[in-house]
């Protein structure tokens, strides 16, 4: 029996929900509106966790931002309205964006944290393809059976069909006894 069968809480696979349909919205061809709206992934460098992928959206990106973190219902009013408090208190002027900000640095530590994540599960992935495949292989045996596993096991939470993912043995030997331009010259 398996501890945790999803390796994310309700709270990320919310974020990323909401990512997924922000994303779908900027790809939609038969949008009702034109936007100029777009995304791109880029590798950053970060202090905490060194270099992970970033998602950027322009324009407006911290508004955009926050706009996913709302969808995903993950701000907290009642800390917003705290540190509202400290700030009259303080003596300190809001800034005109204030409330994107917030949110939009609340959407960054969340993707740090997920992304951070799978990057310590691909380098698990990788250590084990590495160790494990031989001369003729991209992906090591443990590594396509561990993807039979999770696609077995995970299968209703991906809501994909199996048969999709899964790939066709090609017959023959891996390791041909001719060489590349010895095939190519058999090909007419």
């Amino acid at each position: 029996m398996i501890r945790k069968q999803n390796p994310f809480t309700k709270r990320q696979l919310r974020f990323l929900k909401s990512i997924q349909d922000k994303i779908r919205g900027i790809n939609d061809p038969d949008k009702p509106y034109i936007s100029h709206e777009s995304y791109s992934f880029e590798i950053k460098q970060t202090k905490q966790f060194g270099k992970i992928p970033k998602i950027v959206f322009t324009p407006h990106g911290t508004q955009i931002k926050a706009e996913i973190i709302r969808n995903a219902d993950l701000s907290n009013e009642s800390r917003d309205n705290g540190i509202d408090k400290i700030r009259v208190e303080m003596g300190f002027t809001n800034p005109r964006d204030k409330a994107h900000r917030i949110l939009a640095r609340l959407f960054e530590s969340e993707w740090n944290n997920i992304m951070f994540k799978a990057k310590k599960a691909t380098f698990t992935i990788a250590l084990i393809n590495n160790l494990f495949a031989s001369d003729y292989q991209q992906v090591a045996d443990p590594v396509l059976l561990l993807q039979g596993i999770v696609m077995d096991e995970y299968n209703r939470e991906i809501k994909t069909d199996k048969t999709i993912i899964q790939r066709d043995k090609k017959p023959g030997n891996p390791l041909s006894e001719k060489s590349y331009d010895d095939e190519l010259m058999g090909i007419e």
